[in-house]
């Protein structure tokens, strides 16, 4: 497996992801050079780059991927029955197929679809600029750190989607029940309309381009977090931080604010590792997952439950679920 990162990223990472954490609102795609959000279809030479196949599946997003199916995340938990809105066209979904080796989930609709994204089919996911695309909410106030910005937190939530870009600098092992897991750091001087997970973004389809056409590379599931502004790690929130230096961050502490900023992550199920899978869904090899349990009727575990389950992924994950107040 193909990595950008130095070793001890890597271990960094994996610690964050094991973190035990609470969970906040519905958030969207978290904008560095503004905080106007890009809630219409991108333009120019970034126009037909997954946008058109992207729709409501709830409170969240799927991705059209044949001609009756749509892939999203598992985390959240939509029922068989909850239609599938794509282009003011409602689809009720009718079968869902769960991947017990990662969050990804499949489901089958009523009616037919026009038109469905590609899939990438090689790992040449790493190093390639990214198209995000997800829904929720605002970027919020501003986080400091020893006099200097460092990020925003996640603001109101408005369920409206968005998109932002950003760049695939590698991939994490996430262990038993979550696969491979394609990675991003939120730049400061990242590509044009950096952009960063938050909650609400879990389904939304992330796509590169590969020659002409743009693929997609993966399924939108978590970001790093939470983080605190005292060294007690008490007041906790989300956030979307170009610089983690001098803030308190879950597993971790107290981060040092070194002169070199430390970004924080987000992560997408990746598809080219899961392809088989995909291809036996769609083409009618493997059975249905039990409606009221996930597959095999093992269920769905929640988030809390996955860190118990596994040491190797469980960060800040992306679906609405209120969080207590301290």
């Amino acid at each position: 497996m193909r990595c950008s990162w130095s070793p001890v990223r890597l271990v960094l990472a994996i610690v964050l992801l094991c973190a035990a954490i609470p969970v906040s609102s519905a958030r969207a795609v978290i904008l560095y050079s503004s905080s106007t959000r890009n809630t219409s279809a991108p333009r120019g030479s970034l126009a037909n780059s997954g946008w058109q196949w992207e729709g409501q599946l709830g409170g969240f997003l799927g991705t059209v991927i044949s001609k009756k199916y749509i892939i999203t995340a598992s985390h959240f938990n939509a029922a068989v029955g909850t239609s599938f809105d794509i282009g003011g066209t409602k689809h009720r979904t009718v079968d869902m197929w769960d991947y017990p080796n990662t969050d990804l989930r499949i489901y089958k609709c009523v009616g037919t679809f026009d038109s469905w994204a590609a899939l990438v089919k090689t790992p040449i996911e790493t190093n390639r600029t990214a198209m995000m695309i997800g829904r929720g909410g605002q970027r919020g106030d501003d986080v400091m750190a020893n006099g200097q910005l460092k990020g925003w937190q996640w603001g109101f939530q408005d369920g409206v989607q968005s998109w932002g870009r950003n760049n695939i600098n590698g991939t994490v092992d996430g262990g038993a029940g979550f696969g491979s897991l394609l990675q991003m750091d939120f730049n400061a001087n990242g590509v044009g309309y950096e952009g960063a997970y938050s909650r609400g973004d879990s389904g939304g389809g992330l796509f590169v381009k590969v020659g002409t056409k743009w693929l997609l590379a993966g399924v939108a599931y978590s970001a790093d977090g939470p983080y605190s502004t005292s060294s007690d790690g008490s007041n906790v929130f989300d956030a979307s931080l170009f610089d983690r230096g001098g803030l308190w961050q879950q597993g971790m502490g107290v981060v040092s604010d070194a002169a070199t900023d430390l970004p924080s992550g987000s992560y997408a199920t990746r598809i080219s590792t899961n392809l088989t899978w995909i291809g036996d869904v769609l083409s009618g090899k493997i059975a249905p997952s039990d409606p009221k349990g996930g597959i095999d009727g093992h269920g769905v575990p929640e988030p809390s439950a996955l860190c118990a389950l596994t040491v190797a992924a469980c960060a800040t994950i992306l679906r609405s679920r209120p969080r207590r107040h301290r």
